[in-house]
């Protein structure tokens, strides 16, 4: 008896061709393995923890044998080699830049930048300092600053210091990012609006932070750096009149949003916090008809943040955002992924899903919206 086995409807791999991946932590791909933490006494011990103790586990995979160099080479290498074969143009890749591995991700980063530069692949090398600055002036700031010169863009966690021991408290974390970014005139990615929940505001600080210290402070137009707020979760918990003051934040300064559809499908959710329903990922059809610019990436491959999904590849994350925002038009979704302008056609079919889904409520449409 003979198995009908039916073709997929539609190959995503081809959907997604010649796009970039926007944010991705590459020197942790592929870090999902015990021996990486068996001096630690093994990666059972880092499974069921907090957002912010799985942060403080990469010190733990820092002094490892995952950020020797040959590791760093070798894992980083063979996902850059699968994207480049996938057809995907790029990737904004991430690296760990704390004082404690020396820069190690950092210059192996740039290696490969150059290997895979040949081949057509471009690769965006970006430092982070995962675990804060604690202070001004300390060792993770000055590491920093040190390899800021090379970087193509900055990453930062705000959050990491909002912390009563750091005296470099979250706001400043922020504004010494965004100085470093018009210094240099290099792009930032700010993470923000991760823990889902109302009471979360970070997103409306940088908002303000951004207009203060970027688009008041008379540096030209040309000058001013790209801003971009890596998923920003918790604005779905927001009423529509507020979220509309969101939005309206984002376009008037030019702040773009990534989102990272698998990765935040993987959120812990607060069940101690009342908000209105919604999955977890920013309304994304809300931000695209209220003009801002929507990016996507994968942010984490088989690594202790997201262990359970190992494909390294952007089109992983075209089903699982076209599910959660329960949108399916085609076209429109690679034109999220592409960053193709959206003809009116595309912005009328959005709305549309929009508008079915406030009947369903029973609600009545936001005029922000029309």
């Amino acid at each position: 008896m003979s198995t009908l086995v039916l073709p997929r409807r539609t190959d995503l791999k081809s959907l997604v061709k010649g796009c970039f991946d926007h944010h991705s932590h590459a020197c942790r791909w592929m870090t999902f393995r015990d021996e990486y933490f068996r001096h630690e006494g093994g990666i059972a011990n880092f499974m069921d923890i907090s957002l912010r103790a799985k942060q403080d586990s990469t010190g733990a995979l820092h002094r490892g044998i995952a950020y020797s160099e040959e590791c760093l080479y070798a894992r980083m290498k063979s996902v850059f080699e699968l994207k480049w074969r996938a057809g995907e143009a790029g990737v904004y890749a991430i690296v760990d830049c704390s004082d404690d591995i020396e820069g190690r991700a950092f210059e192996v980063a740039l290696r490969l930048k150059k290997e895979f530069a040949a081949k057509g692949y471009t690769i965006l090398v970006g430092v982070y300092s995962i675990l804060g600055f604690r202070e001004w002036g300390s060792k993770r700031e000055q590491e920093i600053d040190r390899l800021a010169p090379r970087a193509d863009f900055f990453v930062c966690l705000p959050e990491r210091d909002d912390h009563p021991d750091h005296s470099m408290n979250a706001l400043g974390h922020l504004y010494k990012m965004i100085a470093l970014a018009i210094k240099y005139k290099k792009p930032l990615q700010i993470h923000a609006g991760q823990k889902d929940i109302s009471a979360e505001t970070d997103v409306e600080k940088i908002i303000a932070a951004v207009a203060l210290l970027v688009n008041s402070s008379g540096i030209p137009l040309e000058d001013r750096p790209k801003i971009s707020i890596v998923h920003a979760t918790s604005t779905s918990c927001r009423d529509d009149d507020y979220l509309g003051e969101i939005v309206k934040g984002f376009r008037d300064n030019n702040i773009e949003l990534i989102v990272c559809p698998v990765a935040t499908s993987s959120t812990r959710r607060d069940r101690s916090f009342h908000d209105p329903s919604h999955n977890p990922i920013a309304r994304v059809r809300e931000f695209i008809l209220g003009g801002v610019t929507v990016r996507i990436g994968t942010d984490n491959i088989d690594d202790i943040f997201v262990p359970w999904q190992d494909d390294p590849l952007l089109a992983r994350e075209l089903p699982v955002l076209a599910n959660l925002l329960r949108f399916s038009h085609e076209s429109v979704l690679r034109k999220i992924f592409t960053g193709e302008p959206f003809y009116s056609t595309d912005l009328t079919k959005i709305q549309a899903s929009l508008v079915s889904d406030y009947e369903a409520w029973k609600m009545p449409f936001p005029t922000w919206l029309q």
